[in-house]
């Protein structure tokens, strides 16, 4: 959903798109109430916890993460993300779609581990049934979901099983139910990295290791 309302500040809606996505999302609210200071440092919040899903995930699985960056909401002109983590694979060693789609889904899992359903933020849902749902789907549904899908459908066509499924939809949702255990297990380590993320903008590998190594 961040995702969504990142391209639409970046591309323009209609009123009544905006007013259709902020019945169910917080930051559409703010922005259709011009509250856009208020929406920036929540729009922050978010992108730093899903940075924070896609590093942890990295640690979790072995991929060495080289830095974490997250920007502002004024920031967006001209730019294609609020935030990238940046990785160092070895080519001697290449992710499997597997890895890579739990990798791809992390940002979107780290929501929820987070702030389940949106609980605790006007009760709006961060990553709404729909949004889930739309790992049964073949619509695209952009950013990392559909850089998922496009990773596992490549393996699913060639005749292979992805965690153990054989088609595209039940192995998305295996893997989003994966992405999400995994991180809900290390829910203290992905809420100070977001804090640190909040705080300095950036975290390198070495600000990344010290608080993967403090567990929970």
């Amino acid at each position: 959903m961040h995702e969504r309302i990142r391209r639409a500040i970046g591309t323009g809606w209609t009123t009544e798109e905006w007013a259709h996505v902020a019945m169910g999302h917080p930051i559409a609210r703010l922005l259709m109430q011009r509250k856009r200071s208020e929406a920036d440092a929540l729009l922050r919040q978010y992108t730093a916890v899903h940075e924070a899903g896609h590093g942890l995930m990295a640690k979790l699985i072995g991929v060495d993460v080289e830095q974490i960056v997250i920007g502002h909401l004024h920031e967006v002109q001209g730019a294609t993300t609020l935030g990238f983590t940046e990785y160092r694979v070895d080519r001697r060693r290449p992710l499997d779609a597997a890895a890579w789609v739990l990798l791809d889904l992390a940002g979107i899992a780290g929501h929820e581990t987070v702030w389940p359903h949106g609980w605790g933020l006007d009760q709006a849902a961060w990553t709404p049934p729909g949004e889930t749902g739309a790992l049964r789907g073949e619509a695209v549904a952009g950013g990392d979901l559909w850089e998922a899908r496009e990773r596992i459908k490549h393996e699913v066509i060639a005749g292979r099983r992805v965690l153990g499924k054989t088609t595209t939809a039940d192995a998305l949702v295996a893997a989003y139910e994966q992405t999400e255990a995994l991180l809900m297990g290390c829910r203290g380590r992905l809420l100070r990295l977001s804090g640190h993320l909040m705080q300095y903008g950036s975290a390198d590998r070495t600000v990344i290791a010290s608080i993967f190594d403090l567990g929970e």
